[in-house]
């Protein structure tokens, strides 16, 4: 069989015969063929990966957001790739920086960036080319930014103990 036949079973159906679509089928999963994904993203432009850049692995914030994030990712379809900022030998500020410029080249899809992962580099975020969000107060408004209201929370804490 050509490529392009298998190609159109895995990709197209429709384009095949029901015979040709089952012969084709049983030789994928005789063979143990598994899709190329960086072979499709030259294709569609995709890569379907999440980056997530947190500064630090080990505040139990972090692993939760992780955790829910690929869990919601996973949900759609997508991977998540995460850059932990804070890695031995300290030089957060540099990986912060390494990171951004891995991003272009991974071609990810998009970004979550956790408060305090670009040490002040927030001007950085201007030049980013992917659909982005930054959890936190980001000052300089260059991406979408989600963040909780510490104060209202604790307004509400304090209102509700008062009863």
């Amino acid at each position: 069989m050509s490529r392009t036949t298998v190609s159109h079973v895995l990709n197209h159906a429709d384009r095949v015969s029901v015979h040709l679509r089952e012969r084709v089928l049983k030789a994928v999963e005789e063979l143990g063929y598994v899709p190329n994904p960086q072979a499709k993203s030259l294709r569609t432009g995709w890569t379907n990966l999440v980056a997530m850049l947190i500064p630090d692995i080990r505040n139990p914030f972090y692993p939760e957001l992780v955790k829910t994030a690929q869990y919601e990712l996973e949900a759609v379809g997508r991977d998540t790739l995460i850059f932990n900022v804070d890695v031995p030998g300290s030089h957060s500020q540099e990986h912060s920086k390494e990171y951004l410029r891995q991003l272009r080249i991974k071609r990810v899809d998009g970004l979550i960036v956790g408060d305090f992962a670009l040490h002040g580099m927030h001007d950085a975020l201007f030049q980013l080319d992917i659909p982005a969000v930054f959890i936190g107060h980001l000052p300089n408004h260059a991406v979408d930014s989600v963040k909780t209201d510490d104060f209202g929370g604790g307004y509400l804490m304090g209102q509700h103990f008062a009863r």
